[in-house]
């Protein structure tokens, strides 16, 4: 049987919902409490490959924002 670390769980799940809510909020412009709820919707159906490649897409996203700004 597989050992899981609770806190590495928490973690994976707060990172996972705070990308997703970010990305939501500040790139797609949604408000942030349908950023928030929206996310915490779709945490549930992606895996932390998605929410990985996310996150470096809103990096890219906004490394390229502040170079045209």
């Amino acid at each position: 049987m597989k050992t899981v670390n609770i806190t590495t769980v928490k973690f994976v799940f707060i990172m996972t919902l705070n990308v997703l809510a970010d990305f939501f909020s500040e790139i797609i412009d949604c408000l942030t409490s349908k950023a928030q709820s929206t996310a915490c919707e779709v945490e549930h159906v992606v895996d932390s490959d998605f929410c990985d490649r996310l996150a470096g897409f809103a990096d890219f996203f906004f490394k390229t924002k502040k170079k045209t700004e």
